[in-house]
């Protein structure tokens, strides 16, 4: 099976290629490419889905000619009462779309007003973590217990299983477990204080 990924992110790769091999599928070739997902960098609500559609459709602009399009989108929603970062998993294959999605990671509304403001968020993680990490907000929300990866294999995979018709039972990850509620209070802090 051809595979087009529409990233060339270290990380999406490997959420990919471990989403693959958890469903014993071993007869494949992803080639990454860079697309652009035409919604902002940090996306809010609908422009997440939104984002991983747009580069699918990006991706069959370069090539047409592969079995199956992944992309890969994460962003940030409120609903109702209740703010997250949100990953969806884009798969275009046989000419239909198919939507995967990790399970959510709450976070509060200070840090959703935040990103929605135009701040961006994985900038003031690393300058609390004083490194730059590919984790981002999971790995520091989750005191580096949850990886990036982690989160992303689990949005391919329900999109994976979806498109592929594959009898599968998703044993999706439980990420409160993970959450560390001092992380999310030094964050909440860090945004305070920019604004003094």
């Amino acid at each position: 099976m051809k595979i087009a990924l529409g990233s060339k992110s270290d990380k999406k790769y490997n959420a990919v290629v471990s989403a693959l091999k958890e469903l014993k599928i071993n007869d494949y070739k992803i080639d990454c490419y860079k697309v652009n997902s035409m919604v902002s960098d940090n996306p809010i609500n609908d422009e997440t889905l939104i984002g991983a559609k747009n580069r699918n459709n990006n991706l069959l602009g370069i090539d047409n000619s592969y079995d199956m399009y992944i992309s890969i989108e994460a962003g940030f929603s409120e609903v109702e009462d209740n703010c997250y970062v949100d990953t969806y998993c884009v798969i275009r294959y046989k000419d239909n779309d198919y939507i995967g999605m990790s399970p959510r990671l709450k976070i509060t509304k200070k840090v959703f007003d935040y990103v929605k403001s135009g701040n961006v968020l994985h900038l003031l993680v690393q300058e609390l973590q004083g490194s730059n990490t590919d984790d981002g907000v999971v790995g520091y929300l989750s005191s580096g217990k949850l990886t990036r990866a982690r989160v992303e294999e689990d949005a391919v995979l329900d999109a994976l299983v979806k498109a592929l018709k594959l009898d599968y039972k998703l044993n999706n990850i439980n990420i409160d477990e993970y959450l560390d509620s001092n992380q999310i209070k030094k964050l909440d802090n860090a945004i305070d204080n920019k604004k003094n």
